[in-house]
């Protein structure tokens, strides 16, 4: 997780919580992505340990964008004589 936010694997949680800001923020910095009580950002009331949830949830999204292929679908579910497992002798 480290690794996928932050690019090093001995990246502290502090380095942690500004990659996930810096990925909020746009050109608007800390202020836009956390924002205020009166204004508040998308990161808005999250704290201590609700940063590393977010950046598991952040890096399961992102592996699933680019690293897994989707499940192939079948038109028809298969029989019981159509078993390629059986052997003729059975």
């Amino acid at each position: 997780m480290k690794l996928a936010l932050c690019g090093s694997a001995r990246a502290k949680d502090a380095n942690v919580r500004q990659a996930i800001i810096d990925r909020f923020a746009g050109v608007g910095g800390k202020a836009v992505a956390v924002g205020t009580k009166k204004n508040p950002g998308p990161l808005y009331g999250i704290s201590n340990h609700k940063w590393s949830a977010l950046a598991l949830c952040i890096t399961w999204i992102d592996m699933k964008k680019t690293c897994w292929a989707p499940l192939p679908t079948t038109t028809k579910p298969p029989t019981m004589g159509s078993s390629p497992h059986r052997s003729s002798h059975e």
